[in-house]
C-alpha cells in the first residue's frame, strides 16, 4: 500500500490540529503536500483532497470504518463523473479509495458536487454527502498559492495556463540503476527531495531548485543533476495555446536499490 495513502488516511482517521477552513475542513502538509481533509456524511466517512503545489495532479482519498475493501466505481453528484483510475486497500481509519486526476474539471466538478457515490456490483450504493467540497477546493488553493510564493513559484501564472508541463515519461524512469550518490550509498542514506523546475518553451528543464530536502546534500544534488541533463517535457501552453516557460515541482524518492516518485 502506497505509504502517502496511509498518511492521509491518518490525518483523516485521526483529525490533527490544522488550520481551519469553511465546510469544516482543515488543511496539513502531508509529505510536502497540502492535504485538506473533512468528514463526509456517513458513518465515520472521511475525506483528503491533496496536491503537491506547482504539480497539476491532485488526489481525492476517502475512508470509512467497516468499508469493503473493494469498490467497483465511485461517482460525483450531480455531475455524474466516475472517479478512475482507483487505487484501494487498507489504512488507519478503515477501507481507503484513492483517485488521482491531472485534468482541472476534476476539482471544478468536485466543488460543484453533493455527494460522493461509492458502488459495488450486487448491493445497494453508499451516498456520502459533501459539505463546503468548494471551501475544500478553495482550502487546498490557498494552501498551494502559500507553499508557492515560500518556494518562489507563481500561482497567478500557473492558474492562467491552459496546459501544465508534463514530463514526457514519469520521472523515476529518468533515473538508473547505477544513479545512487555514492556518499549516500555508503553511508545507507535515503530520503525524498522536492523539487521546483524550471521548464523552457522547448520541454527542456532550464533550472532545478530543492525546496524540501532530503536531509541529505548528495541526494539532492544527484536529483537536481538527473532531471536537469535527462528530463523532457511537453511544454506549458498559454491561454492562446503557445508555448511558454512554466514551472514544475516534482518529488523524487531515494531508496537503497533505487529511486521512485512516491
Amino acid at each position: 500500500m502506497n505509504s502517502l495513502i496511509l498518511a492521509v488516511a491518518a490525518i483523516a482517521a485521526a483529525a490533527p490540529p490544522g488550520g481551519a477552513s469553511g465546510g469544516g475542513w482543515r488543511t496539513e502538509m502531508v509529505e510536502g503536500r497540502c492535504a485538506v481533509a473533512g468528514a463526509l456524511g456517513g458513518a465515520g466517512a472521511k475525506a483528503v483532497l491533496q496536491r503537491l503545489p506547482g504539480n497539476p495532479a491532485a488526489g481525492l482519498t476517502l475512508s470509512g470504518p467497516g468499508w469493503p475493501a473493494r469498490w467497483s466505481r465511485v461517482v460525483l453528484q450531480p455531475s455524474g463523473r466516475a472517479l478512475n483510475p482507483l487505487r484501494q486497500g487498507a489504512g488507519a481509519g478503515g477501507a481507503v479509495v484513492e483517485h488521482w486526476s491531472e485534468e482541472a474539471t476534476f476539482l471544478k466538478d468536485l466543488a460543484a458536487s453533493e455527494a460522493i457515490v461509492l458502488e459495488r456490483s450486487g448491493k445497494a450504493p453508499l451516498r456520502l454527502a459533501l459539505t463546503g467540497p468548494a471551501d475544500a477546493v478553495a482550502a487546498l488553493e490557498a494552501c498551494e498559492d502559500a507553499r508557492l510564493h515560500e518556494w518562489s513559484g507563481d500561482p497567478a501564472a500557473l492558474r492562467g495556463l491552459r496546459a501544465a508541463p508534463q514530463p514526457r515519461q514519469p520521472i523515476p524512469l529518468y533515473v538508473k540503476a547505477d544513479d545512487y550518490p555514492p556518499e549516500a550509498l555508503r553511508s545507507g542514506a535515503s530520503g525524498t527531495v522536492t523539487m521546483l523546475l524550471g521548464i523552457g518553451a522547448d520541454g527542456r528543464v532550464a533550472s532545478c531548485k530543492t525546496v524540501v530536502s532530503s536531509s541529505h546534500a548528495a541526494i539532492d544534488a544527484k536529483s537536481c543533476d538527473i532531471l536537469s541533463r535527462r528530463a523532457r517535457f511537453t511544454p506549458a501552453r498559454d491561454a492562446a495555446g503557445i508555448p511558454v516557460a512554466a514551472p514544475y515541482v516534482t518529488r523524487l524518492g531515494w531508496r537503497l536499490g533505487g529511486a521512485a516518485q512516491p
